[in-house]
């Protein structure tokens, strides 16, 4: 949902929310092995695994102004933190296999993913200037975005940073 203001000729306004909801994905999924060296814990191929994340709101503005040939716009989004903080997956069985023993399967209704995501920002900016007005522009911008996976969960296997971009055109 949201609305589009131009009080003046030379400012734009916008607001948006997003509403909540929530994502349902199916298939296979693999989950982090706790267990002693020699084990392995996979999910059986048939077994439905399902992960159902509850999305959370969002927030966005943005404030335009246009001066002659110079116009300048700015951008912001937030994004609380989804629930359940840390996402499950809920399947029928799991299979553990022990270096030395056989398959044995293990009935199971969830399994914790084991990251937690947090609420982040999102901004952006940029000004715009008509070298030769309606034929040529140049264009120079910036954003950032937080990562969403909170900093103390992140490693090797799991990369989210904060994003700064530049651009020109």
């Amino acid at each position: 949902l949201g609305v589009f203001l131009r009080p003046i000729r030379r400012l734009r306004l916008g607001a948006a929310v997003e509403l909540p909801g929530a994502a349902t994905y199916s298939g296979n999924a693999a989950v982090p092995d706790t267990r002693p060296a020699g084990r392995v814990t996979v999910f059986v191929p048939r077994g439905d695994a399902r992960l159902r994340l509850r999305l959370p709101p969002v927030v966005a503005v943005g404030l335009g102004v246009d001066l002659g040939r110079v116009s300048l716009d700015a951008a912001g989004r937030y994004t609380w933190a989804p629930t359940p903080r840390s996402p499950v997956v809920t399947t029928r069985v799991i299979v553990i296999q022990n270096a030395e023993a056989a398959l044995g399967a293990v009935p199971v209704r969830a399994v914790p993913l084991g990251y937690r995501l947090r609420a982040h920002l999102e901004l952006a900016a940029a000004i715009t200037v008509a070298v030769i007005p309606r034929r040529l522009r140049l264009v120079a911008g910036y954003a950032f975005r937080q990562g969403a996976t909170e900093p103390s969960e992140r490693s090797s296997a799991l990369v989210d940073p904060d994003q700064h971009r530049f651009t020109l055109g």
